[in-house]
């Protein structure tokens, strides 16, 4: 059982920090605005979007390369729109959404990961713009999370998505054997 821990959380589970220090947050910044060309690097091997590759997975049940990749764009694009609701409303309530749901919708398998994989690039471009504009108070905004009734600080999600894009970063290196 704990070897398939260890591949379900390969970095470890998320822990809600103690430290959000500038210098912390810079590096979840870092963290968020390199990961879609760490992503394009590691996929960059895989010559099309017939390639069985995209149906490896980084363990038993788990989710294909493809279908975590749309994934990535699907949760990433959710928090960007989170990071802009909570700077420009008082702790609205963010739409809650059935992960495993979406990778099963049938454009999923339909849509080459060079599209998801754009997507990011452009929200994580400008989901950096933003973050690397925020004021000090800023980070303090919150939003209302309704499926974990739980009101969350910009910077404790900021935290969270950028270990999100490092843990499925390693069950990308897990599916592909590197």
């Amino acid at each position: 059982m704990q070897d398939l821990e260890k591949l379900k959380y390969p970095i470890g589970k998320f822990v809600l920090p103690d430290d959000y220090s500038n210098d912390q947050i810079e590096d979840w910044i870092d963290q968020i605005n390199l990961l879609p060309s760490e992503l394009s690097t590691l996929l960059s091997e895989i010559p099309d979007d017939e390639d069985p590759s995209w149906q490896k997975v980084y363990r038993p049940g788990s989710w294909t390369l493809l279908q975590l990749i749309h994934h990535l764009a699907d949760s990433h694009m959710n928090s960007f729109i989170r990071f802009k609701q909570a700077l420009t409303q008082d702790n609205p309530t963010i739409m809650a959404y059935d992960e495993n749901a979406w990778v099963n919708t049938p454009d999923i398998e339909e849509t080459p990961a060079d599209l998801s994989l754009m997507i990011l690039a452009g929200v994580h471009f400008r989901w950096t713009v933003l973050l690397e504009n925020m004021e000090p108070s800023d980070w303090t905004r919150t939003f209302f999370h309704p499926e974990h009734q739980t009101k969350f600080e910009l910077r404790q999600a900021l935290a969270m998505y950028a270990w999100h894009g490092q843990h499925h970063l390693a069950h990308v290196k897990l599916a592909l054997g590197v």
